[in-house]
C-alpha cells in the first residue's frame, strides 16, 4: 500500500507490510528445516568440508536461498550447534538431573542405545577429529563440550560421594576422566558397529564405581 502526500514535492512512501504469522511460522518451520540438513552433512563431512550449497540442494533451496536466513556458513554452524546443546540437555535433564550416580545413569542416553541419536553422536565425533586436528570453527565446540561434560560428571560424583554411593578416599577428578572417556568410547563404538552393545557395559561400569560399604561424607 502506497501513501501519497498531498503536499506538492513530496515523495510517495511505501509502508512495509506486516508479516502474518503463517509467514513467520512458514520461515521458522524453513530455518528449522535448513538446521536439520546441515546438522546431517556436517556430522557426515566435517566442517570443512561442508558447503552452503550441498546444504541448499539438501532442502530444495538456492545458495542464495539458504543465505537469506543464514548470512554465513559460520553463522549457520552456530544454529547447528546450538540445536546440539538443546538435543543434549533434553536427554540429560539439565535442568533438574537426578543425583548422584542416578545423574551420572542419564548419560546412558548418549552412549548409543537410540538409532535417532545417531546423526548427533556422529556430529560430535567428526567435529572431535576436526579439533583434534586443529581445526579452529570445531574445537571450541570441542572444548566446550568437553567441558561441560567434565562439570556434569564431576557435579554428580561429589553428590554421589555425599550420598555414600562411593567411596570416600575415591580420586573423584580420576573418575570424572574415566566416566567421560567411557561416554566417548562406547559413543564412538556404536558407531562403527550399531550392533554393538553399549548399554550393558555403561550399567557395568556404575556398578563398579558402586560400592557396598561406602560411607557419607559431608563436605
Amino acid at each position: 500500500m502506497t501513501d501519497v502526500s498531498s503536499e506538492p514535492g513530496v515523495t510517495s512512501v511505501r509502508r512495509p507490510r506486516n508479516r502474518s504469522q503463517r509467514q513467520i511460522d512458514d520461515s521458522a518451520g524453513l530455518k528449522a528445516s535448513i538446521v536439520a540438513a546441515a546438522t546431517e552433512i556436517f556430522s557426515e563431512r566435517g566442517y570443512t568440508q561442508t558447503t552452503l550449497d550441498a546444504v541448499a540442494r539438501q532442502v530444495g533451496l538456492t545458495r542464495p536461498g539458504v543465505l537469506h536466513h543464514f548470512s554465513s556458513k559460520e553463522v549457520l554452524f552456530a544454529a547447528v550447534l546450538s540445536a546440539q546443546h538443546d538435543w543434549a540437555d533434553a536427554r540429560i535433564s539439565e535442568q533438574h538431573p537426578p543425583r548422584g550416580l542416578s545423574g551420572i545413569a542419564e548419560l546412558r542416553r548418549l552412549v548409543g542405545t537410540a538409532e535417532e541419536s545417531r546423526t548427533q553422536l556422529r556430529l560430535i565425533h567428526v567435529l572431535e577429529g576436526e579439533g583434534i586436528a586443529g581445526n579452529a570453527a570445531a574445537i571450541e565446540y570441542v572444548q566446550q563440550r568437553t567441558h561441560y561434560v567434565r562439570e556434569f560428571i564431576h557435579e554428580r560424583l561429589v553428590e554421589a560421594r555425599t550420598l555414600g554411593e562411593i567411596a570416600s578416599d575415591h580420586d573423584l577428578d580420576s573418575l570424572t576422566t574415566l566416566v567421560a572417556a567411557a561416554v566417548n568410547g562406547l559413543q564412538q563404538a556404536w558407531l562403527i558397529d550399531a550392533r554393538r552393545e553399549t548399554g550393558a557395559p555403561f550399567d557395568t561400569l556404575l556398578a563398579m564405581l558402586t560400592v557396598s560399604d561406602a560411607s557419607p561424607k559431608i563436605d
